[in-house]
């Protein structure tokens, strides 16, 4: 099992001089920590749109190509992985067909467990996608 990390910040700015993706970096590793894991890789997006889809984005597509049965994904909110509804809901079954678990630090944990977690991530990512 290996576990895994993704961030996204929009702008180039955001990039190189702001804090965004520290802070999200440090999110997930105590984020993985508090659920009794140790990210193995932090894949990171910089200066990439969230409506671009994740398998479309550099990092997003090294992530979905390096996941295995038994993986896990961390990302610290759900607009830093989906901006659109369609890609969050596809990649959420796909997650789940290949036993990838997937953690959300705002949706409070494993969105890939239960079918409330299902539907509330459905109901999220469309408010993402607004």
């Amino acid at each position: 099992m290996a576990v895994y990390g993704y961030a996204r910040v929009s702008t180039v700015e955001q990039a190189e001089g702001g804090h965004s993706l520290e802070t999200q970096r440090s999110t997930l590793g105590g984020f993985a920590q508090s659920e009794g894991m140790t990210i193995d890789r932090c894949f990171i997006d910089r200066g990439v749109s969230g409506s671009k889809p994740l398998g479309e984005r550099k990092a997003g597509a090294e992530l979905l190509a390096a996941l295995a049965p038994g993986d896990v994904v961390f990302c610290a909110k759900l607009d830093r992985m989906f901006r659109s509804a369609s890609d969050a809901l596809t990649t959420l079954e796909t997650f789940k067909a290949r036993g990838v678990r997937l953690f959300l630090k705002d949706m409070g944990g494993d969105v890939t467990g239960n079918g409330v977690a299902s539907l509330v991530f459905s109901i999220l990512a469309a408010v993402a996608q607004f």
